[in-house]
C-alpha cells in the first residue's frame, strides 16, 4: 500500500492532498481554513484535513511509515509541479 502526503506551501494557493495506492482521497486548500485569500503559509490545517478525512489512514500511513526518519521527502518547484500533473492524472 502507497500513501502519499502532497504538500504545496510558501507560494500562493497553499495547499495539501493525501493520495492512497493511487487514488486521491482527500485534497484541501490552505485558505479553506485560515480564510485568507491565496494563503501562503505552511498548510498545517488542509495536512490535518486530509488525515482527518478518512479515519483509517492515521493508522495506515503509521504503518506505512514508521518513522519519519524512514519517510522519502520529494521536494519540487512549483512549475515542475503542474507540469507533473497530465503524467499523474489517470486516463
Amino acid at each position: 500500500m502507497t500513501s502519499i502526503l502532497g504538500i504545496s506551501a510558501f507560494y500562493h494557493h497553499s495547499a495539501a492532498a493525501l493520495v492512497l495506492d493511487g487514488d486521491i482521497v482527500a485534497a484541501a486548500q490552505e485558505e479553506r481554513f485560515t480564510r485568507r485569500k491565496h494563503d501562503a503559509a505552511f498548510p498545517a490545517e488542509a495536512v490535518a484535513f486530509c488525515l482527518k478525512e478518512k479515519l483509517h489512514l492515521s493508522r495506515v500511513l503509521r504503518k506505512t511509515v514508521p518513522g519519519a526518519t524512514r519517510a522519502k521527502l520529494v521536494f519540487t518547484e512549483h512549475h515542475e509541479c503542474h507540469a507533473a500533473m497530465p503524467f499523474s492524472q489517470p486516463d
